[in-house]
């Protein structure tokens, strides 16, 4: 997560249009991979 944060930083620092075409795509992959993450976590709780 860090990095991903240093990456934004970069990006916004360089060009601001760049950050504001990416946030959509971006929000929808990260809600979308912390989804994935809590049902894998789910998952593994249930099977202990």
């Amino acid at each position: 997560m860090a990095t991903r944060r240093r990456l934004f930083a970069r990006l916004r620092s360089r060009n601001a249009l760049v950050v504001k075409t990416f946030s959509y795509e971006e929000t929808f992959v990260v809600g979308f991979l912390l989804v994935v993450y809590g049902c894998a976590k789910l998952e593994e709780e249930s099977s202990l």
